[in-house]
């Protein structure tokens, strides 16, 4: 490996690395990993108060119960993880390279060309994407590792084809990585993408500054929050091109709604608009969470209270991002959600042409409040 791309090191306790190659043993078993499992194999072997979850993140996560492409590195070097990694990812290339327009892949290909496990494709293809953006989609399947194919939408395609363009290797990628980490601490900005609203008062409650709120400087180390997100997904920047819609996608009226409603609308604007139904398998609320902070903005529609919208609304809120709530219920909103302003509208061609004037007005009125500089393709309504 070329000594300007060396990999850190991870320092572990004797229980800490005990914990990682019994979760190592469960992958290669092709057992599913289970916090749960794991304490009652090591009952007798680490102390009745270990806790996975402070063993470094970048080599176990999802409370201990993820390995990672590092976490195999550090407990079997002579695996060659990264090795394989390189190989899945130069097999993407290739086949990118042979046909520019290919955005899925599917897995039992990948397998077959690599002769890779599955449990190592599962391993390569949860770590790859936080060191680099690779895929955006997936579908699952038990038997290839939880993933039938991994694709990139056409919305993404040029910087994602890019990155496979210009790939030199996952060790580059990984030592890029830290890199950037280590300016990032030295610069007091942690990992955390900021809110756009409210920045002074989030940066010092989860910086856990003693001075906010009145606390005594000697309780700052208890006060503290510990943030810790279990998203791993490494978000390069925001597109300000870009809305992503949050809604249900099994209800009746949600593709008719975003079809002829939502989506011409956004579109018109010369915007990308999203919806994250063709984001599955087995990390899909981690491809949620980063279209939610590559994007400009977010359409929710709280429509039924569906729990899905709810969980990921809440993810928006808690990094700031500019949102529109729009409803068909709008005296069904929760009480925690009535201090927000919903917009309602009616599941109907009347409701359709009624409220699409009014989005068109959301939709100036959030660029021109966040985004000023953004040149939009076609000029505000005469009303304003």
């Amino acid at each position: 490996m070329d000594t300007n791309t060396k990999l850190p090191n991870f320092e572990l306790d004797k229980s800490q690395r005990l914990w990682l190659n019994e979760l190592y043993k469960l992958y290669k078993g092709s057992l599913t990993p289970d916090y749960k499992v794991l304490r009652v194999n090591l009952l007798k072997k680490v102390p009745l108060d270990f806790n996975p979850q402070n063993i470094n993140r970048h080599l176990v996560d999802y409370k201990g119960e993820r390995l990672t492409l590092l976490g195999i590195n550090v407990v079997d070097p002579e695996a060659k993880i990264l090795d394989k990694a390189n190989n899945v990812i130069r097999y993407i290339r290739e086949a990118v390279i042979s046909d520019p327009t290919h955005t899925e892949f599917q897995i039992s290909e990948i397998i077959s060309s690599t002769k890779l496990e599955p449990f190592e494709i599962q391993v390569i293809l949860d770590s790859i994407n936080r060191f680099g953006s690779f895929w955006t989609g997936s579908s699952g399947s038990i038997n290839t590792g939880g993933y039938r194919s991994v694709s990139f939408n056409h919305d993404d395609d040029n910087r994602i084809f890019d990155q496979y363009i210009s790939f030199d290797g996952i060790e580059k990628l990984i030592h890029n990585y830290f890199q950037n980490e280590k300016r990032e601490e030295t610069a007091g900005n942690g990992h955390f993408p900021k809110p756009t609203q409210n920045l002074k008062t989030f940066d010092r409650i989860f910086r856990g500054d003693s001075s906010f709120g009145n606390q005594p400087n000697n309780e700052s180390q208890k006060t503290s929050i510990n943030f810790s997100p279990i998203f791993q997904s490494k978000i390069e920047h925001i597109d300000l091109s870009l809305c992503f819609v949050l809604m249900p996608f099994t209800q009746g009226w949600s593709n008719r709604v975003y079809r002829k409603l939502i989506k011409p609308m956004v579109e018109s604007f010369g915007l990308q608009c999203l919806r994250a139904d063709n984001l599955t398998g087995p990390i899909v609320i981690e491809d949620i969470w980063a279209k939610i902070n590559q994007s400009a903005f977010i359409i929710a529609d709280v429509t039924g209270r569906n729990p899905n919208v709810m969980y990921e609304l809440g993810l928006v809120h808690t990094i700031g991002k500019p949102a529109i709530l729009i409803t068909q219920e709008i005296d069904k909103i929760p009480f925690d959600f009535t201090h927000l302003r919903h917009h309602p509208y009616a599941d109907d061609i009347e409701g359709f042409e009624a409220f699409g004037e009014k989005l068109e007005e959301l939709i100036y009125a959030l660029y021109r409040e966040n985004f000023p500089e953004f040149k939009l393709t076609k000029s505000p309504p005469l009303a304003q």
